[in-house]
């Protein structure tokens, strides 16, 4: 009977530690493995499988049904985008779609062929969006994760797993600025010659680390044992440095704005007691002075030609997008459309261009007037979220501010980028925004 006791004492200890560690290990894996926003299986099944792993396990063992209340509006708002989804799918008459915007080039393809017209759903490649479907996989397991119950020791565990992952992304990027071949570098399209880490683009490598800022922040403040060996400055600043060795215009840009709203939100609760955060802050500023008046701005120059896409260019992006997206208006082209449709609107020469870098607008484009409206509404309820926050003040979790500013930056990034069309990233902004409503309802104090 010991033998059988001492063993079922081991396997809930296990599981209770996998239980923990669920969230943190399956975000590292998201943000290790899902850096692409390219349409390819590897490595990215992987990640589903864990996904519908981790979805069945939560579901299976859900016995705190009150805690979905908490998190109604961000499982409301991915329901009613699967739906948009599979609404695009459905197969229609003839008759039916071909008087819809954009559909006359297909409907005269067909006649000239001497072809009857098939029955053919809204989007203009249904394969591509059956594929897209399953980026949503991971976002809904973190939801899962979270409507199931996470304390604080869960929650802690995974701001370390996400700053863990982004130093070694940066570990990685300095090897892989170093290397002679390509054997460092993840996906086949990427930034050659870059530090990009886990990712295929530089930019989201960006903006990782950028959302991961705020929490090593956070984290300095709150972890004040290691504060006498400066283990919790170095994190910080290892995090600027890369921002700036990756040549991500964003991050120049919000750099020092993040600084100095990290460290004031992070201690706007209580006034701090310890002078880490300070000293962080005047390291950071001391950097960036010695670098611009003795050294000619060096640290800027190592990543000065990494930057290829101008400001012209990104213009130009868009702009095609949203001529497509008024002549697609108000249904929009189908989730996953953007390249078949911007070769007819694209006027910048051969480039390969796989996204808009305006994730708005490229919306717009694939779910036209629905788009607009959700947009319209996700943005209101970002506000009302932020506002939550502000009200409550001391009342909500510590990391509830860092989350903010991580939802902030994503958003913002996705003005002239796509970070959301990579499941590192979506799954990222889903882990802030369920940690700000978990932080709201004081669940951390669990």
């Amino acid at each position: 009977m010991s033998y059988i006791t001492t063993n079922r004492f081991r396997f809930e200890r296990v599981k209770n530690l996998l239980i923990e560690f669920q969230l943190g290990i399956f975000l590292s894996l998201c943000l290790i493995l899902g850096g692409t926003s390219q349409d390819i299986l590897q490595p990215k099944l992987f990640i589903y499988i864990a996904s519908i792993i981790v979805i069945a396990a939560n579901l299976l063992r859900s016995n705190r049904f009150s805690n979905w209340k908490v998190f109604f509006f961000p499982i409301l708002g991915l329901t009613i985008i699967l739906l948009a989804c599979f609404l695009q799918l459905i197969p229609l008459p003839p008759d039916l779609w071909s008087d819809i915007p954009g559909r006359s080039g297909v409907a005269e393809g067909f006649d000239k062929l001497g072809v009857n017209k098939p029955w053919l759903p809204l989007s203009l490649t249904p394969e591509i969006t059956k594929f897209s479907l399953l980026d949503f996989l991971p976002p809904i397991a973190i939801m899962v994760i979270f409507a199931n119950g996470v304390n604080q020791a869960t929650v802690i565990n995974t701001v370390k797993c996400i700053l863990s992952v982004a130093v070694i992304s940066i570990l990685l990027g300095l090897l892989q600025l170093s290397a002679v071949h390509q054997s460092l570098y993840f996906y086949e399209v990427t930034n050659d010659k870059s530090l990009v880490g886990f990712f295929s683009n530089r930019n989201h490598l960006a903006t990782l680390l950028l959302v991961s800022l705020p929490f090593a922040v956070s984290l300095a403040y709150r972890e004040t044992k290691l504060n006498k060996v400066g283990l919790p400055l170095a994190l910080p600043l290892a995090l600027v440095l890369g921002v700036i060795l990756v040549g991500s215009l964003f991050g120049y840009v919000v750099i020092i704005p993040l600084i100095i709203s990290s460290i004031f939100l992070c201690t706007a609760q209580k006034p701090i007691k310890n002078a880490p955060i300070y000293i962080f802050s005047a390291l950071v500023l001391i950097l960036i002075a010695i670098d611009t008046f003795f050294l000619n701005n060096y640290l800027l120059g190592l990543s000065k030609n990494l930057t290829t896409l101008t400001l012209d260019q990104r213009i130009g992006f868009t702009s095609n997008t949203y001529k497509a997206a008024l002549d697609y208006f108000p249904f929009g082209a189908g989730l996953g459309s953007f390249e078949d449709v911007y070769r007819q609107y694209s006027h910048v020469g051969p480039r390969f261009v796989n996204h808009a870098h305006n994730d708005f607008i490229e919306t717009l484009l694939e779910f036209g007037l629905f788009g607009a409206v959700f947009l319209i509404f996700f943005t209101l309820y970002l506000i009302k979220m932020a506002f939550d926050v502000a009200r409550n003040g001391t009342q909500v979790s510590s990391f509830a501010w860092p989350s903010l500013l991580g939802i902030g930056l994503i958003f913002l990034h996705s003005l002239v980028d796509y970070p959301l069309r990579t499941i590192g990233i979506s799954t990222l902004f889903t882990f802030c925004i369920c940690l700000v409503h978990h932080g709201l309802v004081g669940q951390n104090k669990a």
